[in-house]
């Protein structure tokens, strides 16, 4: 009996033939590289279109996020100024403040200007001083904000006009006879408006002669996208009325 042949693991394996090694080094064809690249790109194509959208978006709530804070300061300011330099009644003048609307019941601040941060430019040095403009700021203006108040009424209720304050809520039922409004003596309601206008255009054709602001109508012919916030002040310290 024969013993078997002894086979050394550690001997070398016998080369492989030219079509082996051809076969053991194939690697992707160009037809698989083209596809696999196609299907990338088709993937990309759909995440990109989703962009302009997204940064629309987010450009909206930039926009909400800062004409927001620019309301809320311009109300803090106002609650915190001076009554008689806010409100231009009884003789009172206000520089650079304008009256208007139905029966001239309403008044207008002087314009103020905000960058895209909702940095003020142009600071006046008073109040209601027109603000004046430097070059470069008049080219970092992106927010132009307008605020209208509604002159208090009379300091006899019973003398306030029907026909005037228009805007305001009446007080009585609308079919009584003479209905008075709610005007009420040392309170001014302001409506803000802040209007994205980087050109610093003209707002003048956007308003309404009869309410005194800006309408969302003319302003969506002028393109001028506007946010509006209403508030309420009043005096905090009491004056004689008479």
């Amino acid at each position: 009996m024969k013993a078997a042949p002894f086979v050394s693991l550690d001997a070398p394996h016998p080369p492989l033939s030219s079509r082996e090694a051809r076969r053991s080094r194939r690697a992707f064809t160009l037809v698989e590289v083209v596809l696999a690249i196609g299907v990338v790109a088709f993937a990309f194509v759909g995440i990109f279109s989703l962009l302009p959208a997204g940064l629309t978006l987010f450009r909206e709530a930039m926009d909400t996020s800062v004409t927001a804070q620019i309301a809320q300061r311009i109300v803090s300011e106002a609650g915190q100024s001076d009554f008689d330099s806010l409100v231009p009644e009884d003789g009172n003048v206000v520089e650079g403040v304008t009256k208007g609307g139905s029966a001239a019941q309403f008044y207008a601040l002087p314009l103020r200007y905000f960058d895209d941060q909702g940095t003020e430019l142009g600071v006046s040095s008073g109040s209601g001083t027109v603000p004046t403009l430097t070059n470069d700021e008049a080219l970092r203006v992106v927010y132009t904000v307008r605020v209208r108040g509604a002159l208090p009424g009379a300091a006899d209720p019973r003398e306030h006009d029907n026909e005037s304050y228009a805007s305001l809520p009446a007080s009585a039922d609308a079919d009584a006879p003479n209905p008075q409004r709610f005007n009420p003596r040392f309170v001014t309601f302001l409506t803000i408006q802040v209007v994205k206008n980087p050109g610093r255009l003209d707002l003048g054709p956007s308003i309404d002669e009869g309410t005194f602001l800006i309408t969302p109508k003319l302003a969506r012919e002028k393109n001028f996208p506007v946010k509006t916030f209403p508030a309420i002040v009043a005096r905090n310290s009491y004056r004689n009325a008479s």
